[in-house]
Protein backbone atom coordinates (compact mmCIF):
# COMPACT_ATOMS: atom_id res chain seq x y z
CA UNK A 1 0.00 0.00 0.00
CA UNK A 2 1.24 3.69 -0.68
CA UNK A 3 1.88 5.83 1.16
CA UNK A 4 -1.32 8.70 0.08
CA UNK A 5 -3.70 5.29 0.37
CA UNK A 6 -2.43 4.81 3.62
CA UNK A 7 -3.42 8.71 4.53
CA UNK A 8 -7.12 8.54 2.88
CA UNK A 9 -7.36 5.22 5.50
CA UNK A 10 -7.16 7.64 8.18
CA UNK A 11 -8.56 10.83 6.58
CA UNK A 12 -10.87 12.41 9.38
CA UNK A 13 -9.03 11.41 12.68
CA UNK A 14 -8.79 14.25 14.85
CA UNK A 15 -6.04 12.68 17.13
CA UNK A 16 -8.14 13.48 20.41
CA UNK A 17 -7.30 10.73 22.20
CA UNK A 18 -3.54 8.51 21.91
CA UNK A 19 -3.07 4.99 23.04
CA UNK A 20 1.27 4.49 23.35
CA UNK A 21 2.68 1.32 23.83
CA UNK A 22 6.09 0.23 25.13
CA UNK A 23 6.18 -2.99 26.14
CA UNK A 24 10.06 -3.13 27.37
CA UNK A 25 12.37 -2.44 30.09
CA UNK A 26 12.77 0.34 32.50
CA UNK A 27 15.58 1.95 29.88
CA UNK A 28 13.65 1.85 26.94
CA UNK A 29 9.99 3.45 28.49
CA UNK A 30 12.56 6.32 29.67
CA UNK A 31 13.40 6.81 26.43
CA UNK A 32 10.61 7.48 24.92
CA UNK A 33 9.62 10.77 27.26
CA UNK A 34 11.16 13.00 24.48
CA UNK A 35 8.87 11.52 22.20
CA UNK A 36 6.11 12.05 24.99
CA UNK A 37 6.93 15.53 25.59
CA UNK A 38 6.70 16.81 21.66
CA UNK A 39 3.79 15.07 21.42
CA UNK A 40 2.16 16.74 24.34
CA UNK A 41 3.38 19.99 22.87
CA UNK A 42 1.72 19.11 19.40
CA UNK A 43 -1.80 18.39 21.07
CA UNK A 44 -1.94 19.49 24.40
CA UNK A 45 -5.59 19.09 24.70
CA UNK A 46 -5.56 15.40 23.90
CA UNK A 47 -5.69 12.49 26.58
CA UNK A 48 -2.65 10.00 26.40
CA UNK A 49 -2.44 7.24 27.89
CA UNK A 50 0.32 4.95 27.45
CA UNK A 51 0.44 1.05 28.54
CA UNK A 52 3.41 -0.30 30.27
CA UNK A 53 4.97 -3.50 31.48
CA UNK A 54 4.38 -4.03 35.23
CA UNK A 55 7.75 -2.79 37.18
CA UNK A 56 8.07 0.43 34.70
CA UNK A 57 4.99 2.30 35.60
CA UNK A 58 7.03 3.94 37.63
CA UNK A 59 9.06 5.73 35.42
CA UNK A 60 6.06 7.90 34.26
CA UNK A 61 4.22 8.39 37.37
CA UNK A 62 4.65 11.57 37.73
CA UNK A 63 4.95 12.57 34.19
CA UNK A 64 3.16 15.64 33.19
CA UNK A 65 3.14 14.74 29.33
CA UNK A 66 0.46 11.79 30.08
CA UNK A 67 -2.60 11.60 31.19
CA UNK A 68 -2.76 7.82 32.27
CA UNK A 69 -0.37 4.81 32.65
CA UNK A 70 -1.91 1.11 32.23
CA UNK A 71 0.07 -1.41 33.32
CA UNK A 72 0.29 -4.99 31.19
CA UNK A 73 1.00 -7.34 34.14
CA UNK A 74 3.10 -10.35 33.33
CA UNK A 75 2.83 -11.54 36.80
CA UNK A 76 -0.74 -11.76 36.68
CA UNK A 77 -0.35 -13.66 33.33
CA UNK A 78 2.05 -16.38 34.32
CA UNK A 79 -0.01 -17.42 37.37
CA UNK A 80 -3.69 -17.55 36.66
CA UNK A 81 -5.17 -20.60 35.15
CA UNK A 82 -6.22 -20.66 31.17
CA UNK A 83 -9.57 -19.11 31.74
CA UNK A 84 -8.28 -16.52 34.42
CA UNK A 85 -5.50 -15.33 31.70
CA UNK A 86 -8.18 -14.94 29.17
CA UNK A 87 -10.37 -13.27 31.82
CA UNK A 88 -7.76 -10.96 32.38
CA UNK A 89 -6.68 -10.34 28.62
CA UNK A 90 -10.85 -9.69 27.53
CA UNK A 91 -10.93 -7.03 30.74
CA UNK A 92 -7.97 -5.42 29.48
CA UNK A 93 -8.84 -4.82 26.10
CA UNK A 94 -12.24 -4.08 27.28
CA UNK A 95 -11.06 -1.38 29.16
CA UNK A 96 -8.72 -0.03 25.88
CA UNK A 97 -12.50 0.35 23.81
CA UNK A 98 -14.34 2.11 26.32
CA UNK A 99 -12.13 4.82 26.06
CA UNK A 100 -12.59 4.97 22.33
CA UNK A 101 -8.62 5.91 21.22
CA UNK A 102 -8.61 7.32 17.72
CA UNK A 103 -4.94 6.58 17.57
CA UNK A 104 -2.40 4.36 18.58
CA UNK A 105 1.13 4.51 18.56
CA UNK A 106 3.70 1.75 19.02
CA UNK A 107 7.32 2.35 20.45
CA UNK A 108 8.82 -0.68 19.01
CA UNK A 109 7.25 -2.96 21.25
CA UNK A 110 6.47 -5.98 19.07
CA UNK A 111 3.72 -7.58 17.32
CA UNK A 112 1.68 -7.62 20.96
CA UNK A 113 1.54 -4.38 21.80
CA UNK A 114 0.28 -3.09 17.83
CA UNK A 115 -2.31 -5.88 18.24
CA UNK A 116 -3.14 -3.46 21.38
CA UNK A 117 -3.92 -0.72 19.17
CA UNK A 118 -5.87 -2.81 16.86
CA UNK A 119 -8.19 -3.72 19.32
CA UNK A 120 -8.56 -0.67 21.52
CA UNK A 121 -10.30 0.40 17.73
CA UNK A 122 -7.85 3.06 17.20
CA UNK A 123 -8.33 4.19 13.31
CA UNK A 124 -4.91 5.33 13.22
CA UNK A 125 -2.48 3.30 14.10
CA UNK A 126 1.20 3.81 13.81
CA UNK A 127 4.43 1.70 14.38
CA UNK A 128 7.75 0.92 12.79
CA UNK A 129 7.13 -0.86 9.50
CA UNK A 130 7.65 -4.58 9.07
CA UNK A 131 8.05 -6.69 6.23
CA UNK A 132 5.57 -9.21 7.70
CA UNK A 133 2.10 -9.20 6.12
CA UNK A 134 0.63 -9.16 9.63
CA UNK A 135 2.24 -5.42 10.80
CA UNK A 136 1.27 -4.43 7.11
CA UNK A 137 -2.32 -5.35 7.91
CA UNK A 138 -2.90 -4.22 11.31
CA UNK A 139 -0.72 -0.61 11.35
CA UNK A 140 -2.12 1.62 9.35
CA UNK A 141 0.83 3.93 8.79
CA UNK A 142 4.04 1.94 8.91
CA UNK A 143 7.02 4.05 9.47
CA UNK A 144 10.31 3.00 7.64
CA UNK A 145 13.24 4.84 9.87
CA UNK A 146 16.81 4.61 8.92
CA UNK A 147 19.56 2.86 10.60
CA UNK A 148 21.97 4.59 12.74
CA UNK A 149 19.63 6.33 15.02
CA UNK A 150 19.91 6.06 18.89
CA UNK A 151 16.62 4.99 20.36
CA UNK A 152 15.64 8.41 21.56
CA UNK A 153 15.91 9.63 17.51
CA UNK A 154 14.26 6.55 16.29
CA UNK A 155 11.08 7.34 18.75
CA UNK A 156 11.01 10.95 18.04
CA UNK A 157 11.25 10.53 14.13
CA UNK A 158 8.47 7.79 14.16
CA UNK A 159 6.56 10.32 15.48
CA UNK A 160 7.48 12.84 12.84
CA UNK A 161 7.06 10.84 10.17
CA UNK A 162 3.79 9.21 11.16
CA UNK A 163 2.29 12.79 13.08
CA UNK A 164 4.15 15.79 11.97
CA UNK A 165 5.33 15.92 15.67
CA UNK A 166 8.42 17.75 15.95
CA UNK A 167 10.96 17.53 18.48
CA UNK A 168 11.41 19.55 21.63
CA UNK A 169 14.98 18.48 22.68
CA UNK A 170 15.98 14.85 22.74
CA UNK A 171 16.89 14.79 26.72
CA UNK A 172 14.96 12.04 28.70
CA UNK A 173 13.45 13.39 32.36
CA UNK A 174 12.06 11.45 34.95
CA UNK A 175 10.01 13.61 37.72
CA UNK A 176 10.21 12.53 41.37
CA UNK A 177 8.06 12.59 43.83
CA UNK A 178 8.82 14.55 47.79
CA UNK A 179 8.46 10.93 48.80
CA UNK A 180 11.24 9.94 46.30
CA UNK A 181 13.49 12.88 47.46
CA UNK A 182 13.06 12.35 50.88
CA UNK A 183 13.48 8.66 51.15
CA UNK A 184 17.35 9.61 49.12
CA UNK A 185 18.15 12.14 52.23
CA UNK A 186 17.25 9.84 54.92
CA UNK A 187 19.34 7.29 53.34
CA UNK A 188 22.46 9.63 53.32
CA UNK A 189 21.85 10.34 56.14
CA UNK A 190 21.72 6.96 57.98
CA UNK A 191 24.62 5.45 56.42
CA UNK A 192 26.70 8.99 57.50
CA UNK A 193 27.18 9.90 53.59
CA UNK A 194 25.92 13.17 53.20
CA UNK A 195 28.44 15.90 51.94
CA UNK A 196 30.53 13.14 50.44
CA UNK A 197 31.58 11.90 46.62
CA UNK A 198 29.20 8.91 45.89
CA UNK A 199 29.97 6.72 43.09
CA UNK A 200 27.08 4.42 42.08
CA UNK A 201 27.65 0.75 40.59
CA UNK A 202 25.94 -0.91 39.22
CA UNK A 203 26.79 -4.75 37.97
CA UNK A 204 23.16 -6.01 36.59
CA UNK A 205 21.79 -5.90 33.34
CA UNK A 206 18.44 -7.04 31.31
CA UNK A 207 20.21 -9.68 29.59
CA UNK A 208 23.16 -11.95 30.78
CA UNK A 209 25.19 -10.73 27.35
CA UNK A 210 25.51 -7.43 28.79
CA UNK A 211 27.26 -8.21 32.27
CA UNK A 212 30.70 -7.71 33.07
CA UNK A 213 32.75 -10.37 35.12
CA UNK A 214 32.00 -9.62 38.68
CA UNK A 215 35.52 -10.65 39.67
CA UNK A 216 36.44 -6.71 37.63
CA UNK A 217 33.99 -4.69 39.68
CA UNK A 218 35.39 -5.52 43.20
CA UNK A 219 38.93 -4.01 41.50
CA UNK A 220 37.17 -1.17 40.04
CA UNK A 221 35.29 -0.43 43.90
CA UNK A 222 38.30 -0.23 45.71
CA UNK A 223 40.42 2.05 43.02
CA UNK A 224 37.69 4.21 43.20
CA UNK A 225 37.66 4.62 47.42
CA UNK A 226 41.29 4.31 47.76
CA UNK A 227 42.84 6.19 45.15
CA UNK A 228 39.92 8.72 43.97
CA UNK A 229 38.58 9.64 47.26
CA UNK A 230 34.81 8.09 46.49
CA UNK A 231 32.52 6.13 48.46
CA UNK A 232 31.01 3.23 46.57
CA UNK A 233 27.56 2.22 46.34
CA UNK A 234 26.17 -1.00 44.81
CA UNK A 235 22.56 -0.76 43.41
CA UNK A 236 20.40 -3.56 41.68
CA UNK A 237 17.36 -5.95 41.95
CA UNK A 238 16.35 -8.13 44.48
CA UNK A 239 17.68 -11.12 42.42
CA UNK A 240 21.33 -9.35 42.30
CA UNK A 241 21.31 -8.27 45.90
CA UNK A 242 23.53 -12.42 45.67
CA UNK A 243 25.76 -11.24 43.39
CA UNK A 244 26.43 -7.78 44.89
CA UNK A 245 26.78 -9.12 48.07
CA UNK A 246 29.86 -11.50 46.56
CA UNK A 247 31.42 -8.53 44.85
CA UNK A 248 31.23 -6.79 48.34
CA UNK A 249 32.96 -10.02 49.86
CA UNK A 250 35.73 -9.61 47.28
CA UNK A 251 36.56 -6.09 48.24
CA UNK A 252 39.26 -4.91 50.25
CA UNK A 253 37.49 -1.74 51.40
CA UNK A 254 34.46 -1.69 52.70
CA UNK A 255 31.39 -0.52 50.46
CA UNK A 256 27.42 -0.14 50.97
CA UNK A 257 24.82 -2.13 49.30
CA UNK A 258 21.44 -1.03 48.38
CA UNK A 259 20.50 -3.70 45.91
CA UNK A 260 16.67 -4.69 46.51
CA UNK A 261 16.30 -2.04 48.66
CA UNK A 262 15.12 0.89 46.52
CA UNK A 263 12.01 1.22 44.05
CA UNK A 264 12.68 2.49 40.06
CA UNK A 265 12.05 6.43 41.41
CA UNK A 266 14.02 5.74 45.02
CA UNK A 267 16.76 4.97 43.22
CA UNK A 268 16.91 8.11 40.76
CA UNK A 269 16.52 10.52 43.55
CA UNK A 270 20.06 8.85 45.23
CA UNK A 271 21.37 8.94 41.91
CA UNK A 272 21.22 12.57 41.62
CA UNK A 273 22.89 13.34 44.37
CA UNK A 274 26.44 11.05 42.75
CA UNK A 275 29.24 12.33 41.52
CA UNK A 276 29.79 9.25 38.97
CA UNK A 277 27.88 6.15 37.97
CA UNK A 278 29.20 3.07 36.26
CA UNK A 279 27.66 0.58 35.23
CA UNK A 280 26.78 -2.26 32.07
CA UNK A 281 24.37 -1.06 29.41
CA UNK A 282 21.08 -1.38 31.74
CA UNK A 283 18.14 1.10 33.02
CA UNK A 284 19.95 2.61 35.99
CA UNK A 285 22.44 3.43 33.07
CA UNK A 286 19.86 5.18 31.73
CA UNK A 287 18.39 6.82 34.75
CA UNK A 288 21.51 8.49 35.82
CA UNK A 289 21.88 10.12 32.85
CA UNK A 290 18.69 11.64 33.15
CA UNK A 291 19.33 12.69 36.29
CA UNK A 292 21.70 14.88 35.25
CA UNK A 293 25.07 12.07 36.83
CA UNK A 294 28.03 11.54 34.79
CA UNK A 295 27.59 7.74 33.26
CA UNK A 296 30.41 5.43 32.70
CA UNK A 297 29.13 2.45 30.81
CA UNK A 298 30.16 -0.57 29.62
CA UNK A 299 28.68 -1.98 26.39
CA UNK A 300 30.13 -5.74 24.83
CA UNK A 301 27.62 -6.34 21.35
CA UNK A 302 25.22 -4.24 22.14
CA UNK A 303 25.65 -1.32 19.88
CA UNK A 304 26.26 2.13 21.71
CA UNK A 305 25.52 4.13 18.91
CA UNK A 306 21.70 2.99 19.17
CA UNK A 307 21.31 2.90 23.71
CA UNK A 308 24.45 5.15 24.85
CA UNK A 309 23.82 7.23 27.46
CA UNK A 310 21.58 10.77 26.51
CA UNK A 311 23.56 13.35 29.21
CA UNK A 312 26.26 15.62 28.76
CA UNK A 313 28.74 13.99 30.45
CA UNK A 314 29.73 10.31 29.60
CA UNK A 315 31.90 7.84 28.72
CA UNK A 316 31.61 4.64 26.50
CA UNK A 317 33.49 1.88 27.24
CA UNK A 318 34.08 -1.18 24.94
CA UNK A 319 36.24 -3.28 23.38
CA UNK A 320 37.97 -3.21 20.13
CA UNK A 321 35.99 -5.08 17.57
CA UNK A 322 33.37 -6.22 19.98
CA UNK A 323 30.86 -6.13 17.91
CA UNK A 324 32.58 -9.05 15.75
CA UNK A 325 32.51 -10.60 19.16
CA UNK A 326 29.49 -13.14 21.22
CA UNK A 327 27.80 -10.76 24.11
CA UNK A 328 29.87 -11.97 27.20
CA UNK A 329 32.86 -12.05 25.36
CA UNK A 330 32.57 -8.77 23.97
CA UNK A 331 32.17 -7.47 27.90
CA UNK A 332 35.13 -10.18 29.03
CA UNK A 333 37.43 -8.03 26.49
CA UNK A 334 36.84 -5.04 28.94
CA UNK A 335 39.30 -4.52 31.42
CA UNK A 336 39.75 -2.93 34.35
CA UNK A 337 42.45 -0.78 33.48
CA UNK A 338 40.14 0.84 30.86
CA UNK A 339 37.21 0.94 33.07
CA UNK A 340 39.35 3.33 35.35
CA UNK A 341 40.75 5.59 32.87
CA UNK A 342 37.05 6.24 31.83
CA UNK A 343 36.67 6.81 35.43
CA UNK A 344 39.14 9.51 35.38
CA UNK A 345 38.47 10.68 31.82
CA UNK A 346 35.07 11.83 32.66
CA UNK A 347 36.30 13.34 37.05
CA UNK A 348 38.56 15.53 35.05
CA UNK A 349 41.86 13.57 35.41
CA UNK A 350 42.63 12.87 31.87
CA UNK A 351 41.88 13.38 28.19
CA UNK A 352 39.13 15.62 27.75
CA UNK A 353 37.17 14.03 24.62
CA UNK A 354 34.50 12.99 26.85
CA UNK A 355 31.45 11.20 23.77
Amino acid sequence: MDRPERLRRDAGVQHDSFLLTKLRNVGDVLLTTPALRALRRTYPRAHITMVVRDGNEEILLHNPHIDRVLVWDRTQLRQRSSSRRLNYQWEFFKQLRDRRYDTAVDFASGDRAVILGWLAGASCRIGLAAPDAFRRFVLTKPVRIPGGLHTVDMFLSLLKEGLGVEANGRAPELHLGREDEEFARRCLERHQLVGQRLAFIHIGASNTTKLWPLDRWAAVADALQTARGLRVIFTGLKQEAEATRYVCSQMKSAALSLAGQTSVLQLAALLAKATLFIGNDSGPMHLAAAMGTRVVGLFGATDPVQWRPVCAHHVVVRADRADELPGPEAMSAISVQATLEAVDQILGHGPKNVV
